[in-house]
């Protein structure tokens, strides 16, 4: 005699292997994902990082921006009177005098 299965419909049978599949599935799932409290920590983290590289973008931005308006701040000039007479003294002389007339022929 043959004996009956014990399910007793597709939709009995469709409904047990959801249960297995989900259960299976969700277990999985529950041992690869961290805790809540690491995933809100990971979140507020990322936000953090985010919000500050944004802010040092912009800051960068920002200065290029203003460097860019003044070039003069970047030319080398002598920082006393001391190195101002140095820098005048190891000049040409002749470069210094174009154009200018002689008090004696």
């Amino acid at each position: 005699m043959l004996r009956r299965s014990n399910i007793s419909s597709p939709a009995v049978y469709a409904r047990r292997f959801a249960d297995v599949y989900f259960a299976f599935s969700t277990s999985c799932r529950r041992r690869n994902m961290p805790p809540s409290d690491q995933r809100d920590r990971h979140a507020v983290l990322e936000t953090w990082r985010g919000s500050w590289m944004f802010l040092a973008f912009g800051l960068t931005i920002l200065a290029y921006l203003v460097a860019i308006e003044h070039p003069h701040w970047f030319v080398l000039r002598p920082a006393s009177g001391t190195a101002v007479a140095m820098a005048s003294a190891a000049q040409d002389t002749s470069a210094k005098n174009v154009g200018a007339v002689s008090a004696k022929p």
